[in-house]
């Protein structure tokens, strides 16, 4: 179910900021603000590994993929252009 479920969402066109891990010699200043990175290539791996246990570990990690998300693009935080 989760597998699935990480492949259809991979297809969402929303999906492309979160495929894959950021690429720290784009933006090195990412893994100063995050420290526990997550996207969707890294569940769906552990998905793959049967690594997880319930339905609430997947929603916990998407919901720390979205905190990490508001974490590095929090306005408040970035200078104006």
């Amino acid at each position: 179910f989760i597998v699935k479920a990480l492949d259809q969402a991979r297809k969402e066109p929303e999906a492309v900021f979160f495929l894959d891990p950021i690429d720290p010699s784009i933006i090195p200043e990412y893994y100063e603000e995050v420290l526990t990175p997550t996207d969707l290539s890294m569940m769906r791996a552990r998905a793959t590994r049967n690594g997880y246990w319930s339905v609430s570990e997947f929603h916990s990690d998407l919901d720390l993929m979205a905190r990490n998300c508001h974490t590095f693009n929090d306005p408040a935080k970035r200078p104006e252009n």
